[in-house]
């Protein structure tokens, strides 16, 4: 009998490890009714591999952690990236785009910001009061 390659073993090993992972994240997915497009998200790579690179021990955050700590801390950040291009509205100018029906869910709004830096739609919201973040 031939004895395996080392190469063989470690794919079989990755292989293994990639179905435990692939299983585990399906499972979050489906019991938590998260639709499977959330995955081409790139916060969801980078949450992946994020936790790849922590690696064991580390604690996942807590419902609280989640819905004061980081989301605060995410309004800051988007709060700064809105700055940034409010600077660049007043340096170049700036044109807004709005548009406005009536759908099942009530009546909606729609704006859209665009300047010589970059566009940006209004319908990706924060809201601060209530403490989610919406896109």
């Amino acid at each position: 009998m031939k004895q395996p390659k080392i190469s063989s073993s470690i794919m079989g090993d990755m292989k293994h490890r990639a179905l435990k992972m692939g299983r585990a994240i399906s499972k979050f997915f489906h019991y938590n009714r998260i639709p499977p497009n959330v995955a081409t998200s790139p916060y969801y790579r980078a949450m992946v591999d994020t936790i790849a690179e922590v690696g064991h021990g580390v604690k996942p955050p807590s419902t609280y952690e989640i819905s004061e700590k980081y989301l605060d801390m995410e309004y800051d950040d988007y709060t700064r990236y809105l700055e940034d291009h409010f600077q660049t509205w007043k340096a170049y100018g700036c044109t807004l785009m709005c548009d406005g029906w009536t759908s099942d869910a009530g009546p909606r709004v729609r704006a859209c910001g665009g300047s010589a830096k970059s566009t940006m739609d209004a319908d990706a919201r924060v809201r601060r009061n209530n403490k989610s973040l919406q896109r």
